[in-house]
């Protein structure tokens, strides 16, 4: 293992890429704080439903009782990946390599949490357990030509029903390829997963464009010490020898 392999990510002398990888931060951070202001400013879109739905009849699963928890989505779709770039960084000695990874993840993981919380938000679509989380006033007798509100429901834990709008598109789906357990806890119907997929899938692209297709990050003059010497003796150089006495 050569240490002259490695390069650093924030060096001066690596193409002047600093203020441009601080800037990829910034970014980064200053997209946590719109997730959060969308969480808590932006109202969700709460769609009217039909009690005579087949599709949102199915039974209610408690989030802690879900086949993915989300300690276990987080898990799997921030901390094993992370886990990974560390592992190939230390391996392949390449500062430099692990940066433009480590921040496309980042950036992907990010962009789909933004986009997805958006179309959730506006979509409003009801899950296929709403009217298990509802709980309709059973004096309501179900008009199959009627579409009803959520003033009809009488569940009292008010974070329940909210959640119970947001089913498309699948979030679980966007951040990592665990859609068949949202269709079996009856949290997301086929479409919500499908587009939580395609969202997940294009976020990563997009990442991936960014730091390993951009010429920004990736120089074909910028190549470590232990090349640059490789290449010189390929090249037949050979240092100057002193002169003999």
């Amino acid at each position: 293992m050569d240490i002259f392999s490695f390069q650093l990510p924030f060096s001066y002398s690596n193409n002047g890429n600093f203020k441009k990888r601080a800037f990829d931060w910034i970014g980064i951070i200053l997209a946590l704080f719109i997730l959060g202001a969308f969480e808590i400013y932006i109202p969700n879109n709460e769609r009217l439903f039909s009690l005579n739905d087949p599709t949102i009849i199915y039974p209610h699963t408690p989030s802690s009782k879900q086949t993915i928890t989300g300690p276990v989505l987080l898990i799997l779709s921030f901390g094993v990946p992370t886990l990974v770039f560390v592992l190939f960084g230390i391996i392949n000695t390449d500062l430099n390599e692990f940066y433009n990874s480590f921040t496309s993840f980042c950036l992907a993981h990010i962009n789909t949490l933004l986009f997805t919380l958006l179309i959730k938000k506006v979509a409003g679509r009801p899950r296929p357990d709403f009217i298990s989380r509802c709980k309709p006033d059973t004096n309501i007798t179900p008009n199959s030509l009627k579409l009803y509100d959520k003033s009809i429901c009488t569940q009292t834990n008010q974070e329940i029903l909210a959640q119970g709008f947001k089913s498309f598109p699948s979030g679980h789906s966007s951040t990592t390829f665990v859609s068949v357990s949202r269709s079996t806890d009856y949290w997301h119907h086929w479409q919500d997963i499908l587009a939580g997929m395609l969202i997940g899938i294009i976020s990563g692209y997009v990442g991936f464009q960014k730091f390993f297709k951009s010429s920004d990050y990736n120089d074909k003059n910028d190549i470590s010490i232990s090349d640059h010497n490789y290449l010189l003796l390929n090249q037949g150089y050979r240092e100057p020898q002193g002169s003999q006495v």
